[in-house]
């Protein structure tokens, strides 16, 4: 089988076909191998659960450069949805408790903010963020999720926020 990845590159496939030796030792070996394999390509899968309540998004990020760890654990990306109803005009503000705990001190690190604003009787639906439609998070623990529109064609708009991230 052709590999033209880089030599360094990850990957998580399984081989469809696989030969086992006869003798039991190197069976075994062998099959310890291939459970092994299968582990590691389930496990790097992304869950594809949203809910509105915290949960493991099951990405994995590199060790954290300040870790005293020096085993090289990976870092567990976490998610949580969120909605809101009635976006104001130009410049009002919609605010919603996230309800993230952020350690002390902070090394909470967010890497993925994105939603959908949407007027669903109009068949009408916008990306958040995007260039009239900003999305930042404020506050830390109790903080919240504020959604801020820099025209008025969001009055009264819908829409899901996903916040995904690290916590270490």
């Amino acid at each position: 089988m052709s590999n033209f990845s880089p030599p360094n590159t990850k990957g998580f496939f399984l081989e469809v076909n696989k030969d086992f030796p006869e003798g039991w030792d190197e069976f075994l070996e062998k099959f310890l191998d291939s459970y092994r394999d299968i582990a590691n390509a389930v496990n790097i899968r992304e869950v594809s659960l949203y809910d509105t309540s915290e949960i493991s998004a099951g990405q994995r990020y590199f060790p954290s450069a300040t870790s005293i760890n020096t085993s090289r654990l990976y870092r567990q990306t976490f998610r949580q949805v969120y909605t809101f109803t009635g976006l104001g005009g130009s410049g009002a503000t919609t605010t919603i408790p996230h309800n993230i705990i952020f350690p002390s001190p902070n090394t909470l690190h967010f890497t993925h903010m994105y939603g959908v604003a949407e007027d669903l009787t109009a068949f009408l639906y916008y990306p958040i963020p995007n260039f009239d439609l900003d999305l930042r998070i404020s506050g830390g623990t109790g903080g919240d999720i504020e959604i801020t529109p820099q025209s008025g064609r969001y009055v009264g708009f819908d829409g899901t926020i996903v916040l995904e991230y690290l916590k270490n």
